[in-house]
C-alpha cells in the first residue's frame, strides 16, 4: 500500500471516531491509543477543526427559522443547507464499525488499523536507543523470543523486512545470541538482538535502512553506538565496549528454498 493510501485509511478511522460511529468497546480502544499517540491526537485536532469549521458555515436553520418558513414568511433570509454526512458510503460506515482494531504494544505504543483488508500503521517518533537498552537491562536483559536454529533467526527478520540475515559460524564461543525482542525503537517494528559479549551486555537493533538518521550519542564513558549497514537494513549496537562485539558478524543470506514454507503469507 502506498503512503497516499495509508493516509486514506487512517483519515477514515478519525472520521469515524469524530462522527461518534465507532462502538463501545471499539471507541474505549481507540481512547486508549490517543493516550499514548501523539502523531494520532494531532489528527483527531486536525478533523474537529475542520469539522467545527464546515458546522459554522453550513448551520441548519434555528426552529424559529422553520417556524417562520412554515408560516409563510417570504422576508426570512435564505437558509443555508445543513452539512452534509461524512464522505462514507453508507456500506464502508458499516464496514468501518465493524473492522477489527489491533493494538500491539512492545517497547512502545503503536497502531495497526484494519479496515476493509487493510492495514495502516499509526507512526510514532523514535526513542532514544540508550533508553531503550537501560529499560531492557533494568528488566532483566530477558528477549522476547529465543531462536533454536538458524532458520528461525533468518525468519524472525525476513518476515519483519524481507531481508534475512545470519550470524557467522566463526563466531567466537565467548559471543552469544541470547534472544530477540521487537518495539518502538528507531521505529515501531525495530527487531534488537540481545547479546552476551565476554561478559558484556550488547544490543543489536535491526530496521529498514531509510529509516536512518542522526542518533543522540550516549554519555561519554557509558555506552558506545557502533553502526553498519547491510543490504537494507540498518544496525546499531549498542554496548559498554569501544569496539564492535557482535555487529561484525551478521551477514545477509538469500532466502533458501527449503526455508520457504516459513515465510508469513504463502
Amino acid at each position: 500500500m502506498s503512503e497516499q493510501d495509508k493516509k486514506k485509511q487512517l483519515a477514515k478511522w478519525v472520521d469515524a471516531h469524530v462522527d461518534g460511529l465507532l462502538k463501545p468497546e471499539q471507541q474505549a480502544q481507540f481512547d486508549r491509543a490517543l493516550k499514548s499517540n501523539a502523531y494520532l491526537r494531532g489528527e483527531v485536532v486536525k478533523q474537529q477543526r475542520i469539522d467545527d469549521s464546515l458546522q459554522r458555515q453550513f448551520a441548519a436553520p434555528s426552529p424559529d427559522d422553520v417556524l417562520r418558513r412554515a408560516l409563510g414568511d417570504n422576508h426570512v433570509a435564505a437558509v443555508k443547507p445543513s452539512r452534509p454526512r461524512k464522505r462514507w458510503a453508507p456500506a464502508m460506515r458499516y464496514a468501518a464499525i465493524a473492522a477489527a482494531f489491533v493494538l500491539l504494544v512492545g517497547g512502545g505504543s503503536w497502531i495497526w488499523l484494519t479496515l476493509g483488508g487493510d492495514e495502516v500503521v499509526v507512526p510514532q517518533p523514535s526513542r532514544d536507543l540508550v533508553a531503550v537498552y537501560q529499560e531492557t537491562v533494568d528488566q532483566g536483559f530477558k528477549p522476547n523470543w529465543v531462536c533454536k536454529t538458524d532458520r528461525q533467526f533468518f525468519l524472525t527478520l525476513y518476515n519483519r523486512f524481507g531481508q534475512g540475515l545470519l550470524l557467522a559460524s566463526t563466531m567466537p564461543p565467548d559471543i552469544k545470541a541470547i534472544g530477540w525482542s521487537y518495539g518502538l525503537a528507531i521505529t515501531p517494528k525495530t527487531a534488537y538482538l540481545l547479546a552476551d559479549v565476554k561478559g558484556h551486555r550488547s544490543i543489536v537493533f535491526i530496521d529498514e535502512a531509510k529509516y536512518d538518521g542522526p542518533r543522540q550519542p550516549p554519555a561519554e564513558g557509558k555506552l558506545h553506538f557502533h553502526h553498519r549497514r547491510i543490504g537494507d537494513l540498518i544496525l546499531y549496537e549498542v554496548t559498554d565496549l569501544e569496539q564492535p562485539g557482535i555487529l561484525e558478524y551478521f551477514y545477509e543470506k538469500e532466502l533458501p528454498e527449503e526455508w520457504e514454507s516459513g515465510v508469513m503469507g504463502r
